[in-house]
């Protein structure tokens, strides 16, 4: 199973794992990491927005992932709470009202720019639940036609 790289902050402001991906000029980050969301600090890497239900099912909609703990589950925290609590979740192919407890989803468009929820992911591809793989990149905008988009805070 390929994983997401986890990005980590070195003691001299270095973000190592943003560094070995290629960046469009636009400043588009091609895949996608988990870590510290840039959306809880300004030195935070930019990461993969997760919508998800906590396992006393609250919906977080600022939520972003701190690693991979299998093909279709992940670690996740919420941005707008940091600290408080830290959830595992599995990936479902649900709209964001119908989420159940500890499930999440992953918001997507693919190269035509049609929204779609990510079934799994990589650091490299994303993967919708019709089995369909894209190259990826992290913005909060709709991609282009060579890349699929992920959502990303």
């Amino acid at each position: 199973m390929a994983k997401l790289k986890v990005a980590h902050k070195q003691t001299n402001g270095t973000l190592t794992d943003q560094k070995v991906r290629p960046t469009l000029t636009n400043g588009t980050t091609i895949g996608g990491t988990a870590g510290q969301s840039q959306s809880i600090t300004t030195t935070g890497v930019k990461t993969i927005a997760v919508t998800y239900n906590t396992t006393a099912n609250a919906q977080v909609t600022t939520g972003y992932i701190i690693r991979q703990k299998g093909i279709r589950k992940f670690l996740v925290a919420n941005a707008a709470s940091v600290g408080t609590s830290v959830e595992t979740v599995t990936l479902v192919n649900k709209a964001a009202g119908a989420l159940a407890a500890a499930q999440a989803r992953i918001t997507c468009y693919n190269t035509s720019n049609a929204a779609f929820t990510a079934s799994r992911i990589t650091n490299k591809f994303v993967y919708d639940f019709s089995g369909n793989r894209y190259r990826y990149v992290l913005a909060p905008t709709v991609a282009g036609a060579t890349f699929a988009n992920v959502a990303s805070n």
